[in-house]
């Protein structure tokens, strides 16, 4: 078993719903550089065969082949695996968290966009659109900024759009880290998201076009000095 993770998107005020499985523990002998590489198996990657993230069969999330198992000496890890390779099983317990993910906290979008057009997700294509099409994650931030509900997500488009964490019951029982207990932070942080959002929605267009110019709330950009 292994701890999990509490995820903000971009602000204090974006709480995925989800808990991810980082932080991971593994020991030095197991990642490449320092753990002994004789007789281990060497994972096919999808970049020549020698670069990015591994192939099925090498401890993806299928887990490793038969062939790999019967060899007994499993691959290195390198930084990569580290990103992508799931190497234990978070707690069920679904409020219990043993660290944080601050995920996309950029102070500008072209940072961001960056990320996902190279080394985060390296789609070129995706980085030109809306921010919603650009990653799936990033749409939960775009949510957040304009207080749309859960309800929006239309499950037909065959995505696993995240939900927002929604005020309930027990929300207030999560362990909100103590500098997002700042009030000021938080209002600072979601004003400049704000910002961010409908600034490069100016540009690129929003997912959620039709529905905002349907809706009497508008969003006005913070004033910058």
């Amino acid at each position: 078993w292994v701890g999990k993770t509490l995820v903000f998107e971009s602000m204090p005020t974006c709480i995925n719903a989800k808990r991810w499985f980082h932080p991971d523990f593994i020991t030095g002998e197991c990642i490449e550089g320092v753990g002994d590489p004789t007789g281990r198996v060497v994972p096919v990657r999808h970049f020549q065969r020698e670069w990015g993230g591994r192939v099925q069969g090498y401890g993806t999330a299928g887990g490793y082949s038969d062939a790999v198992k019967t060899v007994e000496r499993y691959p290195l890890w390198n930084t990569q695996d580290f990103r992508n390779v799931g190497g234990a099983i978070p707690q069920p317990h679904p409020e219990q968290v043993t660290a944080y993910h601050f995920h996309n906290f950029f102070n500008d979008l072209a940072t961001t966009r960056h990320k996902y057009m190279s080394y985060g997700h390296g789609s070129t294509e995706k980085g030109k659109g809306t921010l919603s099409n650009m990653a799936e994650d990033f749409d939960l931030t775009v949510r957040c900024v304009h207080d749309l509900p859960n309800s929006v997500i239309n499950v037909s488009e065959g995505k696993t759009w995240p939900y927002r964490e929604e005020q309930r019951k027990d929300t207030d029982d999560l362990p909100i880290p103590i500098y997002f207990q700042n009030k000021s932070y938080v209002k600072e942080r979601h004003a400049f998201v704000t910002h961010l959002v409908v600034e490069d929605e100016a540009t690129h267009g929003s997912k959620y076009q039709k529905l905002l110019l349907s809706s009497t709330k508008k969003h006005t950009p913070p004033t910058r000095n």
